[in-house]
């Protein structure tokens, strides 16, 4: 084997920038999922069968989005809601009403009619942008506390 003797310098000198478009196929699919989705002042259990009926990881996806939940949050979440069931597809295919009744506990609902109908401000756009980027780190700190607030 033939050994290369490299300088720190050399190589971060070497680096450059990866520009990485974040919008895969589930992206735009569940984009277009959200564009589809009719605006009303409430939303019903039926609403959200038809979300997971379409697609069900989507449709999860969706439901996270809604509650501003990171998939940890939303697993931990639900399955202190769901103990003793599953909370993936399968589960949901077992019965239906039961796993919707369930996720109605989350307050999922409540958020899709609240944020259908926000008026949103260009500032809105720009503190979204600075959630997402400081996001990470500070969910985890905040992320035990979520829990308690969705519990039966």
């Amino acid at each position: 084997m033939e050994v290369i003797a490299q300088k720190l310098s050399d190589i971060l000198n070497s680096l450059r920038p990866l520009t990485v478009d974040w919008k895969d196929e589930t992206a735009n699919r569940v984009i277009e999922r959200l564009r589809s989705l009719h605006v009303k002042k409430v939303y019903a259990a039926e609403d959200l069968r038809e979300l997971l009926d379409e697609n069900f990881e989507d449709g999860i996806l969706i439901c996270r989005l809604f509650l501003e939940l990171s998939k940890d949050q939303f697993v931990s979440v639900l399955q202190s809601i769901r103990v003793g069931s599953g909370i993936g597809v399968k589960s949901y295919k077992a019965d239906r009403k039961a796993f919707i009744d369930d996720l109605l506990a989350t307050g999922v609902l409540e958020a899709m009619a609240e944020e259908a109908s926000r008026k949103v401000h260009w500032t809105d756009v720009l503190v979204e942008r600075l959630r997402s980027g400081r996001g990470s780190a500070i969910s985890g700190f905040r992320g035990s506390n979520c829990q308690k607030s969705f519990r039966r």
